[in-house]
C-alpha cells in the first residue's frame, strides 16, 4: 500500500510503464516529474476537453490532477471522459472531495473509474480513481449468443 498519493502515482506509472503520458491539470505531479527523470518519457500537457481532443500523439496513460475540483459537474465529466474518448488505455484521476463535495463516488463509477485509494487528513479527502480500457467493463456470462432469444437462428438471418 502506498504511503502517499505521489507514491501511489509513481507505482502506477512504474507498472504501466508508458512512454507518452497525457498530463491534465495546472501542473505536473511530483511523481510524474520523478518518473520522467529516469526515462525518456514524453509528457503532453492539457487542461480542457478541447485541448485533450487536439492531442496529436497517442499517449499510453493519462493523469488528471487538481483539475476537476475547479470545474462544474458537466465540464468535469467531459474532462474525465476526454482521455477515454481518445482510447487512452490507462487513466488515473485525483479528486479532493473536500474541495468539490458535488463529486461523489457514483459520478466516477458511472464514467468507468474504480477507486484505488483514499487519502485523508484534516483539510483534504483525496481520492485516487483509475480507468483501464481492458477491464472497465467485465465480460458477463449471459451476454453471448447462447443466451439470446432463438440462439439457433444466430447468424442465419438478418432482418
Amino acid at each position: 500500500m502506498a504511503n502517499s498519493p505521489n507514491d501511489l502515482l509513481f507505482d502506477w506509472l512504474t507498472v504501466m510503464s508508458p512512454t507518452c503520458v497525457l498530463n491534465i491539470g495546472p501542473a505536473q505531479p511530483p511523481a510524474l516529474r520523478r518518473y520522467c527523470r529516469d526515462d525518456q518519457i514524453k509528457v503532453i500537457c492539457a487542461s480542457t476537453p478541447a485541448e485533450v481532443a487536439a492531442v496529436d500523439h497517442q499517449p499510453e496513460a493519462a493523469i488528471i490532477s487538481e483539475a476537476v475540483e475547479k470545474l462544474s459537474l458537466q465540464t468535469g465529466q467531459a474532462l474525465l471522459a476526454a482521455p477515454r474518448n481518445l482510447l487512452i488505455p490507462n487513466v488515473l484521476a485525483t479528486i479532493d472531495h473536500n474541495q468539490s463535495p458535488e463529486w461523489d463516488f457514483n459520478h466516477l463509477i458511472a464514467l468507468g473509474f474504480r477507486r484505488l485509494a483514499m487519502f485523508t487528513d484534516h483539510d483534504r479527502a483525496l481520492a485516487i480513481y483509475a480507468y483501464s480500457l481492458t477491464d472497465y467493463n467485465p465480460k458477463r456470462a449471459w451476454n453471448n449468443a447462447e443466451n439470446w432469444a432463438n440462439p439457433e437462428m444466430f447468424g442465419k438471418y438478418w432482418w
